[in-house]
């Protein structure tokens, strides 16, 4: 049938077909409801946001159902503020390791048994791009393994 794997050149199709396929939709319903038609730098970027806010909420919705009631009520723990520090567990999450001398390094392999102990993260984070982890983590490097 002359058919050839070309993974890229798939997704590159596909992603097109969706993306023309969703602009023709919106004009469709834009003309239904007598609208002025936007322009195609506006329907593409809209398409764009909506597709990233649905492949999002796919990869949420990936991971919350894999993590169970017990490592949901340590998570939500997190989110606690204590009264006296004003601060949460989820704060002491976001500190940096401080200078190297041996009683900090005990502190951070706590701080690292703690952060473990809240379930097992790489079977939750499973087949998630490391680039969509970084970004949802705050983080800026989307490089793989970064």
């Amino acid at each position: 049938m002359g058919v050839v794997y070309d993974a890229a050149g798939v997704r590159a199709v596909t992603a097109e077909a969706i993306r023309k396929d969703l602009i023709n939709v919106a004009l469709e319903e834009l003309i239904r409801a007598q609208c002025e038609l936007p322009g195609y730098t506006t329907l593409d970027e809209l398409t764009k946001k909506i597709r990233t806010e649905v492949v999002n909420r796919g990869f949420f919705t990936l991971v919350a159902g894999r993590v169970d009631a017990a490592a949901r009520a340590r998570l939500a723990r997190l989110l606690v503020v204590d009264p006296v520090t004003r601060r949460s567990e989820y704060d002491a999450l976001k500190d940096v390791a401080q200078a190297a001398s041996l009683g900090k390094f005990k502190a951070r392999l706590a701080f690292l048994q703690n952060l473990d102990a809240l379930g097992p993260m790489e079977k939750w984070l499973e087949a998630i791009p490391p680039g969509k982890i970084a970004h949802f983590a705050g983080g800026h490097d989307r490089r793989a393994g970064a």
